[in-house]
């Protein structure tokens, strides 16, 4: 597994032409309700109900 992610990140530079990329990693917060019995577990920082979700990309992402 990790000789196929060194070959992966071996490669980046020619498929994306950025050099020293091994994956990126995006979060963002979605708007939803929460259950009456738990809300406070879906409060944010801006005391709105969210869900965080985040997204992990590798170099073959396109594919």
């Amino acid at each position: 597994m990790v000789q196929k992610a060194m070959n992966k990140f071996r490669r980046l530079p020619e498929v994306q032409g950025t050099a020293r990329v091994f994956g990126a990693v995006d979060g963002t917060h979605i708007k939803c309700p929460a259950p009456d019995n738990k809300r406070e577990e879906y409060i944010n920082r801006h005391q709105k109900c969210s869900l965080n979700v985040q997204g992990l990309v590798d170099p073959d992402w396109y594919v």
